[in-house]
């Protein structure tokens, strides 16, 4: 058993590599990075890869299971999705919390099945050109408008390849706009959405923002 608070180690290629008496390995709140190869054949690393969960260290999601699968959320307070971690896993949609700043090479590499991704944090993460890479129509849903120029993350639209991006967007409503229990019409491109409170969160159903908002005829601003 052995306990790493800070990254010296870990930040070193094949560093516990056949160490197969090395079972339990635990993360401080230092670690922030792991080598991908780090804890290579050790029974550490061979009991993940045998289970369903997903393995962190520290503030590193570092790898899972064969056996992951389906819908995955990342823990708050992850910083670090490093490589490979989920390559070639079944799994079908991903959220991603606002604590991400890295998603490494080929992180979702070869994921088929992956058809969504939604992205909680308004800095996109530096990300990987092939974190995605084998892939096919992924629909990322993302807070902010600053995805749309953000290193890599500004080839992910419809233009140029078979993902498209949406921006969520939080519209908040005219100061005169009415909260009591009559519904508060909100119009969007011609039609009209309902609300009684003094906000509201919809999802574009094409392309990066929403377009002509208005509330009883009075224009809405958008955060995205």
């Amino acid at each position: 058993s052995t306990l790493f608070p800070y990254t010296t180690l870990f930040r070193s290629s094949y560093a516990f590599m056949s160490c197969r008496n090395l079972a339990t390995v635990t993360g401080g709140n230092g670690l922030t990075y792991v080598d991908p190869s780090a804890l290579a054949d050790t029974q550490w690393i061979i009991n993940v890869y045998s289970g369903n969960v997903v393995a962190y260290l520290g503030h590193v999601a570092y790898h899972c299971g064969g056996g992951v699968s389906g819908e995955v959320t990342i823990a708050d307070g992850t910083y670090t999705i490093t490589e490979e971690a989920f390559y070639g896993k079944d799994i079908t949609a991903v959220t991603i919390p606002a604590s991400v700043t890295s998603i490494d090479s080929k992180a979702f590499y070869d994921c088929t099945k992956l058809v969504t991704v939604n992205m909680l944090g308004a800095t996109p993460p530096a990300l990987s050109s092939d974190a995605f890479e084998g892939d096919s129509f992924l629909t990322f849903y993302v807070r902010s408008a600053a995805y749309k120029t953000a290193d890599n993350w500004r080839d992910i639209n419809p233009g140029n390849s078979a993902s498209i991006m949406h921006v969520i967007s939080t519209l908040t409503l005219p100061a005169n706009v009415s909260t009591d229990a009559t519904p508060t019409p909100v119009t969007i491109a011609g039609t009209d959405y309902y609300t009684e409170g003094a906000t509201i969160t919809i999802t574009p159903a094409h392309g990066y923002i929403l377009i002509d908002v208005s509330v009883n005829g009075t224009p809405a601003t958008d955060n995205g």
